[in-house]
């Protein structure tokens, strides 16, 4: 797969998805009008989906009282559009996770659309609801719309807890998640499948230790993982053994709870009494004050290098 070939999100500027909008959603008619009074206030978010550099997704959100829930903090997707040609590809999916993302980790609750009903069963698929007896002729284009939202943030009680192996699936579908918030893009791939193995095998044989929160269902959502190294003895580190933490990730639904600091609260101590002579990570600028908390702090000197290995090739042999 080359870079052309690639789904990935941007925050853009509203000039840059008239065209768009105009040509998916008003029939190319060029006295439509594509643009909302709202387009260029600092509180407005607009996405859009790029297939290598090209534009092919719109959308934008504008912060607006919810018709169901007016108490919540909501914004309106409006102008939701997808190339003619890139359809069905997941573009459009791929747009709606990034916003509701970031809008979750800015504090937003809800989000609502009036939905076009020709595209009801893709917001239906993306977790949407339909409000009733809400259906109605849009001013703008006399087509058939229905009231729809989506609640961003919940509620529900956490547990804090060890993983076990069968969280294997959990723990790769957090990881997916840790990638696409830093970068969002489509990840899907192989490698998802290999982490649910990896997380598996490590956790039992004990070589990686995690702590999870599960909701109410008992599905996990937020981790912090530690994969306990052995590495070479030095006059510094004289036992050799080290723990590298990674996989620190909250599903947008539960961000802004203090679910990591809770994670890492019941995590250090198990580390600690393992007599490690070090604990490593890589922060992102967002989470360092976490990590500072727990006291971690910036390495002093060194510079990291690294050399990637072949992107191809025969699966590594077992034996070294």
């Amino acid at each position: 797969m080359t870079d052309s070939d690639i789904l990935s999100v941007r925050v853009v500027e509203p000039d840059d998805l008239f065209d768009l909008r105009r040509r998916v959603l008003r029939g190319g008619l060029a006295t439509a009008v594509v643009e909302d009074a709202r387009d260029r206030e600092a509180t407005t978010r607009h996405f859009g989906t790029f297939l290598g550099e090209r534009l092919v997704t719109s959308g934008s959100l504008y912060p607006s009282v919810s018709p169901v829930h007016p108490e919540h903090v909501t914004y309106q997707l409006r102008y939701l559009a997808t190339d003619f040609d890139v359809q069905g590809t997941g573009a459009g999916a791929l747009l709606l996770r990034a916003a509701e993302g970031v809008l979750t980790s800015e504090g937003v609750d809800e989000i609502w659309a009036n939905g076009r009903d020709t595209a009801l069963g893709f917001y239906d698929a993306h977790g949407w609801q339909r409000v009733a007896d809400s259906a109605h002729l849009s001013p703008d284009t006399q087509l058939p719309h229905t009231v729809i939202y989506k609640v961003l943030r919940v509620r529900d009680e956490v547990t804090i807890d060890f993983a076990t192996p069968e969280d294997g699936a959990d723990l790769a579908t957090l990881r997916e998640e840790m990638h696409f918030s830093v970068n969002p893009r489509d990840w899907r791939g192989p490698w998802i499948a290999r982490s649910a193995e990896y997380f598996a095998e490590t956790i039992r044989d004990g070589s990686v230790v995690a702590t999870v929160a599960r909701n109410t269902e008992g599905r996990v959502v937020a981790s912090v993982v530690a994969q306990l190294r052995r590495v070479v003895p030095t006059p510094r580190y004289p036992m050799g053994h080290m723990a590298y933490l990674h996989s620190v990730s909250t599903l947008p639904a539960y961000r802004r709870r203090g679910i990591s600091y809770s994670l890492m609260e019941l995590l250090m101590p198990n580390l600690d009494a393992r007599g490690l002579d070090r604990m490593e990570l890589h922060a992102t600028p967002l989470g360092r004050p976490l990590y500072e908390s727990f006291g971690f702090s910036v390495r002093a000197g060194g510079t990291e290098m690294r050399r990637e290995g072949a992107a191809e090739g025969p699966t590594p042999s077992a034996q070294v």
